[in-house]
């Protein structure tokens, strides 16, 4: 009996020097990366690009607002498709752009480079400051017509110059009066990015450290989370370097390369940045669960099942929602209903082995959580205000990927099943 709790305790402790062992080099090797990239950043200038779509013709006059920290002050203003035009400066917020050709149909892409940001020592994280956001508002003012924008802050920094700042939008002018398109949702920024691109290193070292323990270690490579850690850093790398999907499809719209990005990334772009930072919270307890948590027999088939599930639940889900290609992106928000439900049935399946874990009480409850939330949240949202169509869409949506994750899941565990195999061990 002394023997064997000896062991059990020289066998705790040998764990847990691996897992000081990992954390301090996941430590040092995010350390030194952000010692050199995220450092001495500084706001440099803004730069805003609008597309002009107009109901028929494209009338004479157009004006351009300034808002929050961007002021009149700019390099030069440049019109897509070429036409002769003359612009005047109001004042420090407005500027009247006169267009000398009014038969043009098509959309006219409008863009401000160079925007002065009147207090550059805003913080780079936060460079809109508490007085609201700083972007550029282009207002048709004698026809009718959909405006597409999309504004940046751009930044000085050790990798050179970057955003920092990004705000995409549509409003609709009608009569004069506008409207944004998809409200209350209708404002997808970006913003925080030293802050991600710390996630983005420090997750590569995470993968870097697991990859050479895995290499040397049988039992370190069938638990270590790769996939949690991938899937973060990849949603980390798409925000860094793009911003959202609305940034990529409004920064160049009707362009198909700016399509294909969103639609081969389509699980790792979200709508704005609350999305991204509320769905992280959720997505990495549970790929911890699934990946660590669980005993699973083979990780190659575990990583494999990831994999699927991080495009299945949003390319079928979407089409059954009939949205458009490529879709605006949910993000992980599909996918972190696919893996919670993807937990349940395996405990489900092995609940009489598993019910004798003592932590299976506790991912059961971070599963739980991540399960009700985005699909009993929206559901609660479109009962207490039914009238909002974006609640009622954002329930279906998402009751739409419950439902097909259960069915996909289910399906494919009962498949294996009949062939008497287990994924669990």
């Amino acid at each position: 009996m002394g023997h064997t709790v000896v062991g059990i305790m020289s066998d705790q402790r040998t764990k847990l020097l691996k897992l000081l062992l990992i954390s301090a080099s996941i430590i040092v090797l995010t350390s030194l990366s952000c010692s050199l990239l995220i450092v001495d950043w500084s706001l440099e200038y803004g730069t805003a690009t609008m597309y002009v779509n107009p109901v028929r013709e494209i009338g004479a006059q157009l004006k351009i607002y300034m808002r929050g920290y961007f002021n009149t002050s700019i390099g030069n203003i440049s019109i897509d498709p070429s036409v002769n035009f003359t612009y005047k400066v109001i004042d420090c917020y407005q500027i009247n752009l006169e267009i000398h050709n009014n038969t043009l149909s098509g959309p006219l892409r409008i863009t401000v480079d160079r925007i002065r940001v009147t207090n550059t020592s805003l913080p780079t994280r936060f460079p809109f400051g508490v007085d609201g956001e700083s972007y550029l508002v282009v207002v048709p003012s004698e026809f009718d017509a959909i405006v597409i924008g999309n504004s940046e802050m751009i930044a000085k920094t050790s990798l050179g110059e970057m955003r920092v700042f990004d705000v995409s939008y549509v409003i609709e002018y009608r009569s004069g009066l506008g409207r944004y398109v998809d409200y209350p949702y209708h404002w997808h920024t970006s913003f925080r990015i030293q802050d991600f691109l710390l996630i983005l290193l420090a997750t590569a070292s995470t993968l870097i450290v697991g990859t050479i323990g895995g290499i040397f270690n049988r039992d370190l490579r069938e638990r270590y989370p790769f996939m949690t850690t991938l899937i973060v850093m990849i949603s980390s790398m798409v925000y860094v370097r793009w911003g959202t999907a609305y940034s990529v499809m409004y920064r160049d719209y009707r362009k198909q390369g700016a399509l294909w990005i969103v639609f081969l990334l389509c699980p790792f772009f979200h709508e704005s940045y609350h999305h991204l930072a509320n769905n992280l919270p959720a997505l990495i307890p549970l790929g911890l669960v699934l990946e660590t948590g669980l005993e699973w027999k083979s990780w190659k088939t575990r990583t494999g099942l990831i994999i699927f599930c991080v495009y299945a639940s949003s390319w079928i889900s979407d089409f059954f929602l009939h949205r458009p290609i490529p879709p605006g992106g949910f993000g992980l928000s599909f996918l972190i209903i696919w893996l919670s439900l993807l937990f349940v049935i395996l405990v489900n399946e092995r609940r009489q082995d598993l019910l004798r874990n003592k932590w299976i009480l506790v991912y059961s409850l971070i599963v739980g959580y991540c399960l009700l939330t985005p699909t009993y949240g929206w559901i609660a949202q479109a009962i207490i205000n039914p009238i909002e169509p974006s609640n009622l869409g954002l329930a279906r949506s998402h009751s739409t990927a419950f439902v097909t994750g259960l069915l996909t899941l289910w399906g494919f565990n009962a498949v294996l099943r009949k062939k008497g195999r287990s994924l669990l061990a």
